[in-house]
């Protein structure tokens, strides 16, 4: 995974006039092969922006 690389996909304008919340969970998994994370951004974020890092066993 790159910075850039889509994670997911949604019509906001249609989430938001059926009243839902736009909300993006990210689970990280295969965590016993992650060495450590560190999250940069916390709240909004705009498209591409970095929230974090994460880095695996070599």
């Amino acid at each position: 995974m790159t910075p850039g690389t889509l994670l997911a996909e949604m019509d906001l304008a249609k989430v938001k006039a059926a009243g839902k919340k736009t909300d993006v969970v990210v689970v990280m998994t295969n965590s016993e092969k992650m060495d450590h994370f560190i999250l940069t951004k916390q709240g909004d974020s705009k498209t591409k922006t970095p929230i974090g890092e994460f880095f695996i066993y070599q």
